[in-house]
């Protein structure tokens, strides 16, 4: 019976990650299969036409807006989260269309047109695989932080249910397979467990009563269930992901002015959100541009850096040697997402320049080595820079021994060495762990100690132990 208890949790702890990863998968083809190709889109707020795939006469045009669909009306669709356009339909189907168009309402024979490529091509390039980032990340935190604690409990939670709300919102629109609705439920379900998570996180604030998590979580699990039925307006859970975001954000404040030790911590998750944010923003400021329409998406790969920075800081004090990677992958990621960012803003001047095809292909072959170089020679310092400034590895590691050596030259005193080894030499040696113990008149003094548990700290009366183990190194139980 106990033999097989250890597999059985461990079979029943993967039905979570493979559950989410199955909806993951099952809604991605709805988004490039399912969703009918109408052979154009339309702005799901207003009914504004905004792409049209389909050449065909009489035909819709751009800014039309929609009153009907076949027998869907537009109020309807807005209304009921269950009602779908082209339900049934078939390609080469002719559906009735009403627009409204310069004031006046016109019907519109339209032929839905089925599969596309351009408009397959729109949704392949689009922002689902987010979803799956969100989802492995989870997933890791599953396979390799321990301990099980709270604190991993409700990271795990945050981006399995971040990973629904994303490919729940791309297909929202369609309100194919109640995604809609999900959306709505999934949004008031994160609420209280951003919420938890950024309370606790990194260390928790003040140890509030059980029943305060319970009245939350209820609370949320009511909103969704509600979302479910369709009591509330469809545009309250804007509401509830407003809260979930500026609660977040509050939280983080609080915990950088009243907990001094976490600020590096803090530091570094605002700034992987505004590393994460910058392609895009550079993106919407000049969308205008024909270049930037064509890689535009490539700004969404800044994204992932933002679960990584919780996973580093969640992880990083049992990741052993692996901690080294990920601070330079951690390093190099940012530097890529800002040097591209700023790589971005240069190619649309230099794009608008009127010049002949000859010196264009010129600047292309110049620009090469020059990009390169810039980036070999200013990567060095901005990784410098990170770990210095968000990492806490204030000596480089090149030359510790050395930079070591003279430090311990210049400070003689033991309260002076022990400041070295606690704000320079462990940091840098990605030592989170330790105690420093003096013995002293046949007693045990303790100099100098981090994050091991008063449980764990040697007694005086393992003074004869601790002598015998001097020069070897005691196993880890």
């Amino acid at each position: 019976m106990h033999k097989t208890s250890p597999q059985r949790w461990q079979i029943n702890e993967l039905l979570l990650p493979v559950s989410v990863l199955l909806i993951l998968v099952c809604y991605t083809y709805g988004v490039l299969f399912m969703v009918p190709y109408s052979g154009f889109n339309f702005n799901n707020n207003n009914g504004r036409i905004a792409e049209i795939y389909s050449d065909q006469t009489p035909s819709l045009q751009l800014d039309d807006v929609l009153i009907k669909i076949g027998p869907v009306s537009w109020e309807n669709y807005k209304k009921d989260a269950r009602v779908l356009f082209f339900e049934g339909v078939q390609e080469g189907d002719i559906v009735e269309i009403t627009v409204r168009r310069n004031g006046a309402e016109i019907i519109i024979p339209w032929k839905f047109k089925g599969f596309d490529q351009d408009a397959f091509n729109s949704r392949f390039f689009n922002i689902w695989w987010l979803a799956f980032i969100f989802w492995f990340f989870g997933t890791a935190a599953q396979l390799l932080i321990r301990p099980k604690d709270g604190l991993r409990r409700l990271f795990i939670a945050a981006n399995y249910l971040t990973a629904l709300w994303l490919i729940f919102g791309i297909l929202s629109h369609s309100h194919l397979w109640e995604s809609s609705i999900l959306l709505h439920a999934t949004t008031w379900l994160m609420l209280p467990v951003y919420l938890h998570l950024h309370w606790v996180f990194p260390r928790p604030l003040k140890e509030l009563p059980k029943m305060v998590w319970i009245v939350a979580y209820l609370t949320g699990f009511a909103f969704a269930a509600a979302e479910i039925i369709q009591v509330f307006p469809k545009s309250l859970y804007i509401f509830g992901f407003l809260a979930t975001l500026l609660g977040s954000i509050i939280l983080e404040a609080v915990h950088y002015i009243r907990q001094k030790d976490q600020r590096r911590d803090v530091l570094l998750i605002t700034s992987s959100i505004f590393i994460a944010f910058i392609p895009s923003i550079i993106f919407g400021i000049i969308l205008v541009t024909d270049v930037f329409l064509q890689i535009g998406p490539l700004a969404l790969l800044a994204l992932p850096i933002m679960p990584l920075a919780y996973f580093y800081v969640i992880y990083r004090r049992q990741s052993g040697g692996l901690e080294v990677r990920l601070n330079r992958f951690i390093s190099l990621y940012s530097f890529l997402i800002l040097f591209g960012a700023v790589l971005s803003m240069l190619i649309v001047p230099i794009s608008n320049l009127d010049i002949s095809l000859e010196t264009a292909v010129f600047l292309g072959i110049l620009a090469i080595p020059v990009t390169a170089g810039v980036a070999i020679t200013t990567f060095p310092v901005f990784q410098a820079f990170v770990e210095k400034r968000f990492l806490g590895i204030t000596l480089p590691y090149q030359n510790l021994q050395e930079t070591y050596s003279n430090h311990i030259a210049a400070n003689t005193s033991i309260k002076e060495l022990l400041q070295l080894l606690d704000g320079e030499i462990f940091p840098s040696l990605l030592v989170h762990q330790f105690a420093f113990m003096q013995v002293f008149n046949g007693k045990l003094k303790t100099l100098l100690v981090k994050n091991v548990p008063p449980g764990q700290m040697p007694h005086e009366n393992d003074m004869l132990k601790l002598a015998a183990l001097a020069g070897t190194y005691p196993p880890y139980d």
